[in-house]
């Protein structure tokens, strides 16, 4: 860790100062140099032993009281990883009893742990008034929402995250503009489809709404499973673990992005994501291969799944 590192280091500059001070000072005396150089010589030791000095009791007050050991005699710096530190800040112990606090880390939030969440969707709200939830959090201070969020009838939180995932070097309009072309690349492959159907039937099966058809085709890519490697006995093994449903929308639309970005260059973007969010809400396409490659590999190395706990 850095505070063992500057302590170690700190004692080679005096040791280096201790020696050449007096030599520089009889290089001087036998006029071999100037007396000059042999005070910067001293100068530049003194310097250097004083400043890593100071940061070793910096570091010591920063980073040290991490850790106090059980015996209460000193407090030491474990070998915690960064997101254990995170998690702990301080372990203050009795000098009379075993009892032992654990102070949590302030959160980089303007927020307090009691703020909720804001409730943007009318239909949410809607049901929180029907059964009469809305007037248990009605004085609960809330958060304020973000900037994309609203609550039209025409703000879709799965469209604005693929919106933003579609964003590169913050040009929010430009991500804007490609997804709505290919909303409407969608709606125009779609209505010619329809006009093309020979019976009711087929008509009825046509979704014209692209937004549906976004939501339907990040449903069909949605992995349930992913291998992570897991190392036992010096072996990495492949192991299969459950998708959380956060990472599932995400891998989703990476894939889909990702998808359509292989394709050639000569075709514009939009024409590329309308293509393959219509195929992927076939449950068709590169994507929903992709989906159904891992989940493949996940039941062929299901006998490596006991690892996930051992």
């Amino acid at each position: 860790m850095i505070t063992a590192s500057v302590k170690r280091l700190k004692y080679y500059p005096t040791i280096v100062t201790a020696v050449s001070v007096p030599v520089s000072i009889a290089l001087a005396y036998a006029n071999i140099w100037s007396m000059t150089t042999a005070e910067i010589v001293g100068a530049i030791g003194l310097t250097s032993s004083m400043t890593l000095s100071l940061f070793s009791m910096l570091t010591n007050n920063l980073v040290g009281f991490v850790y106090c050991d059980e015996t209460q005699s000193k407090v030491i710096l474990e070998h915690y990883s960064r997101k254990m530190l995170r998690k702990l800040a301080f372990s203050i112990v009795q000098s009379h009893t075993t009892a032992r606090w654990i102070v949590p880390v302030a959160r980089m939030s303007q927020y307090g742990p009691h703020f909720i969440e804001p409730i943007v969707n009318k239909e949410e709200i809607s049901r929180l008034q029907e059964t009469g939830e809305l007037s248990k959090i009605a004085h609960v201070p809330i958060k304020a929402a973000l900037s994309n969020q609203s609550s039209s009838v025409f703000y879709d939180p799965l469209v604005s995250q693929f919106t933003n995932y579609v964003m590169k070097h913050g040009n929010r309009e430009l991500a804007r503009g490609l997804v709505e072309r290919g909303f409407e690349n969608i709606k125009r492959m779609q209505l010619e489809r329809y006009h093309l159907a020979e019976s009711d039937e087929e008509r009825a099966k046509i979704e014209l709404n692209p937004r549906k058809l976004l939501h339907q085709a990040v449903e069909n890519c949605r992995p349930l499973l992913q291998l992570t490697p897991i190392k036992r006995g010096g072996v990495r093994y492949q192991v299969p673990i459950p998708v959380t449903e956060k990472r599932s929308y995400f891998l989703a639309m990476k894939w889909l992005l990702e998808a359509v970005r292989e394709k050639e260059r000569t075709v514009h973007f939009p024409e590329k994501m309308a293509w393959e969010i219509l195929d992927a809400a076939a449950n068709q396409g590169k994507v929903v291969k992709r989906k159904h490659e891992l989940h493949r590999q996940c039941e062929a190395n299901r006998a490596y799944a006991h690892y996930r706990w051992s």
